[in-house]
């Protein structure tokens, strides 16, 4: 599943746990922006974790747009994922 700045990979784990992975390429720009987005990212599946479904383990990746966004277009985009995977379903 893809919004226009992140790419979500999402399937079911071992466990019950919800579990996150991140990764933010260089392209997106210098050190201190790549972190201030994985923040961002960690802290909106914080804040959703609990609408996803369990034993959800999710790998977000940036794509290079993902330079000129703040933290409410990452939390709107875990709202949208949390929706969908909460519709459909996880895969095996």
């Amino acid at each position: 599943m893809h919004t226009s700045h992140l790419v979500f990979y999402a399937r079911r784990g071992p466990s019950t746990r919800r579990r996150l992975g991140c990764t933010v390429p260089k392209k997106v720009g210098i050190a201190v922006r790549r972190n201030q987005i994985k923040r961002w990212i960690r802290e909106a599946f914080r804040a959703w974790r609990e609408e996803l479904p369990e034993g959800c383990v999710m790998v977000v990746n940036a794509k290079r747009s993902a330079a000129g966004i703040g933290y409410g277009d990452v939390a709107s985009a875990f709202a949208k994922i949390a929706e969908r995977l909460k519709r459909e379903g996880l895969s095996l």
